[in-house]
C-alpha cells in the first residue's frame, strides 16, 4: 500500500512498513532546505527508528535529477538492456 499525502510544508509517503517525511525547513538565516526522514519500527523491539538526511536548497535539483534517473533505471526490464 503506497500512500502519498500533501502537507503544507512538505509531503508524506506511507508504505507497508515505513513512512517518509519530506519537510521544508529553514536555516537560522531563513534559507530553505529539504529534510527527508524515514520512520519505521524495529522488527525485534518494536521501538521507533528514524533516519534523516538534509539536502540544501542549492542541491535539491541535483538530488531530484538523480532520483529521476535511478527510478527510471529501476523500472527498466532486464530484457530491454
Amino acid at each position: 500500500m503506497n500512500m502519498y499525502n500533501e502537507r503544507k510544508d512538505g509531503e508524506v509517503v506511507k508504505t507497508a512498513g515505513k513512512t517518509y517525511f519530506l519537510d521544508i525547513e529553514k536555516t537560522k538565516t531563513g534559507k530553505p532546505y529539504l529534510k527527508i526522514t524515514e520512520s519505521r519500527k524495529d522488527s525485534k523491539s518494536g521501538d521507533p527508528i528514524r533516519n534523516t538526511i538534509i539536502v540544501f536548497q542549492e542541491d535539491v535539483h541535483l538530488f531530484a535529477q538523480a532520483i529521476n534517473r535511478v527510478s527510471y533505471q529501476i523500472g527498466i526490464d532486464e530484457h530491454d538492456k
